[in-house]
């Protein structure tokens, strides 16, 4: 309220020259046109003050800095008045357009207008026309100077993009030449792998078929065999060596010593630690439960391909149709050695 009162007369409008606000006292300034109603300021300019209002919003709008025009002539109210125009940009929300201030100041009082137009003659008519054409000049040389600042601005702007996708594209050539690099290590390093798969894949065919040979023939021969760990714990056992010892599945990785053995085994436990303490072999002949059984028991060590002693094997070989075998022909060396002795008795008595 208290700048409409005491502040020269002003009007807010846009870019272009829609009114969005308008002061108390423009009335010297501006009139409404004939015909329907029209908000745009241009239209509502009084004579005299269109062309220089022209001039210096466009300034204002092209450099965003404030425009004065001075020494405007303007016709109001039967009289002349010289004012100046000061076109101010305000600060712009984010998001809205931009607002220009327009200020009117007068300069000096309102001068009559001549009751009679004077007489002219031909040399005030051509001073009349020069001064006129000298201030048309004079706009449109401003006008000019400010579209070449423009164009000189726009080409800087479009010579600074111009470096910088020259640049860009150097980097993104670059990039391309690495990612070239990168494929063609990558296809280098997959034929690698595919090499290395392939031989794996042999390896592991290699290892199964020598699993299921050592399989085969430790089953073939019936040689209940256990194989310990060097902390004495169970790393693998052959299906015949469930006849000597109570074991499931469930039993790898548990101490030999934790599980029951199915004969007479007091010294085992300290055997096994002997050849684990000294790498030497132990060979004990043992009866199986209730003497229907007899074994060869071998305790060696366990040498890894590299001669690592990794822990303890610990065989089991039947040999129950052997020593019977032996028995029946010790008896029956007996026998005969009982008939021979008869026989030479009789030839003594002969």
């Amino acid at each position: 309220l208290l700048l409409d009162r005491y502040s020269p007369a002003y009007v807010v409008i846009n870019a272009a020259g829609e009114l969005i606000h308008i002061s108390g006292g423009t009335g010297k300034y501006l009139e409404l046109a004939a015909g329907a109603p029209d908000s745009n300021v241009f239209s509502m300019a009084r004579r005299g003050l269109r062309m220089d209002l022209r001039a210096a919003l466009h300034k204002a709008v092209s450099t965003g800095q404030v425009a004065i025009q001075n020494k405007i002539n303007i016709g109001t109210n039967g009289g002349r008045q010289v004012i100046s125009l000061v076109v101010q940009p305000l600060p712009a929300e984010a998001g809205s357009d931009p607002l220009y201030m327009l200020v009117f100041r007068d300069v000096g009082g309102i001068k009559p207008e001549p009751e009679s137009e004077p007489v002219h003659t031909t040399d005030d008519v051509e001073s009349a026309n020069v001064s006129q054409l000298e201030k048309e000049l004079r706009e449109t040389k401003e006008r000019l100077q400010i579209t070449t600042e423009e164009l000189e601005s726009s080409n800087e702007e479009l010579k600074s993009s111009n470096e910088e996708l020259s640049s860009i594209n150097e980097e993104l050539q670059s990039s391309n030449e690495e990612l070239e690099t990168s494929k063609e290590e990558l296809q280098s390093i997959n034929e690698e792998l595919q090499t290395v798969n392939a031989e794996l894949n042999i390896r592991v065919d290699e290892l199964s078929r020598a699993n299921n040979d050592m399989a085969n023939l430790l089953e073939s021969t019936q040689i209940a065999t256990v194989f310990l760990d060097r902390d004495l714990c169970i790393k693998s056992f052959t299906p015949t060596a469930r006849d000597l010892f109570r074991l499931v599945e469930s039993d790898v990785g548990r101490p030999l010593a934790h599980v029951r053995p199915r004969f007479a085994a007091d010294g085992l436990q300290a055997d096994i630690e002997q050849v684990l303490r000294r790498l030497g072999t132990i060979e004990r002949q043992i009866e199986g439960a209730e003497g229907s059984r007899r074994y060869i028991m071998r305790v060696l060590p366990y040498r890894t391909v590299d001669n690592v002693i990794a822990g303890v094997v610990v065989t089991f070989v039947d040999v129950t149709q052997i020593a019977q075998a032996e028995e029946k022909i010790g008896a029956l060396s007996h026998d005969l050695r009982n008939r021979v002795d008869s026989l030479e008795t009789l030839l003594d008595l002969v």
